[in-house]
């Protein structure tokens, strides 16, 4: 487990503690205080019932509380407790944010650093996640063929050949011989630096907040509007799970264009 979910995990653990504390304090008395060691004492069935429903009258939405009953699971299984099945709100998938094309164009055309240009074209030409991007070799990129082979992708073990575009090709080719590259990574920097620099450039050309999943998102909405169906995107983009993608079936109406008239 990544130590980034650990911590929130941490968070939302602290959270529940507070609260079932707070609840549970004046009506367990005496009982409590005999309790304090046994963990089956405060992670039950009721307790963990009441809040998700503590959790929805206040608001909270349904990827958060599902985070909170997760996080506990986790505890209760450290701690060699059964599992408790509860009933969790579904999951609501958001239309995700992306650039326009001439968003795209503007973004690409005002980026005055070399690297940076690379990284960003990169990563919206491929649609590779910025983890998979950062661990880039100059042996797993073909310029004659124009593919990127990805070697360690989310969930899988299986190299996966990626195409790019001629602008793609000659702007990595650019930067990889002004930086003087010759092999290993061609880009030699931490996520939350390449995060930074992708908000950087977001704010200043675009005034707006970019991540890297946002530029992903840009080229599944791109591959979407060309009518390319949701289980090849899936494979381009490495989802797991189709439901992952069917988000972007609410951005066009691409799909429905083949369905009879009836009127």
């Amino acid at each position: 487990m990544k130590i980034s979910t650990i911590l929130t995990y941490t968070s939302l653990l602290d959270q529940y503690r507070s609260w079932e504390a707070e609840t549970y304090w004046r009506v367990e008395g005496a009982e409590r205080v005999k309790n304090l060691h046994n963990h089956a004492w405060f992670f039950n069935k009721e307790k963990i019932e009441a809040y998700i429903d503590y959790l929805k009258k206040t608001g909270k939405s349904s990827s958060t509380i599902i985070s909170s009953i997760a996080a506990i699971r986790w505890e209760m299984k450290n701690l060699g407790l059964p599992p408790v099945e509860v009933e969790l709100p579904p999951k609501i998938q958001k239309i995700p944010q992306w650039l326009e094309p001439f968003e795209v164009e503007k973004l690409l055309a005002n980026i005055p650093l070399l690297r940076d240009l690379a990284l960003i074209i990169l990563l919206l030409d491929t649609g590779v996640r910025i983890s998979e991007a950062l661990n880039i070799h100059l042996e797993d990129i073909d310029f004659e063929e124009r593919i990127v082979f990805i070697n360690k992708r989310k969930g899988s073990y299986i190299p996966v050949a990626i195409p790019f575009t001629e602008r793609t090709k000659n702007i990595l080719l650019n930067y990889i011989t002004t930086a003087k590259i010759t092999s290993g990574k061609i880009f030699t920097m931490h996520i939350a630096t390449a995060e930074r620099i992708i908000k950087r450039w977001g704010q200043i050309i675009l005034n707006k907040n970019i991540t890297p999943h946002v530029l992903r998102h840009t080229k599944a909405v791109a591959l979407r509007k060309a009518g390319v169906s949701l289980e090849d995107i899936a494979d381009f983009l490495g989802h797991k799970s189709i439901e992952t993608t069917r988000r972007y079936a609410r951005i066009t109406a691409t799909h429905l264009k083949e369905l009879p008239e009836t009127i």
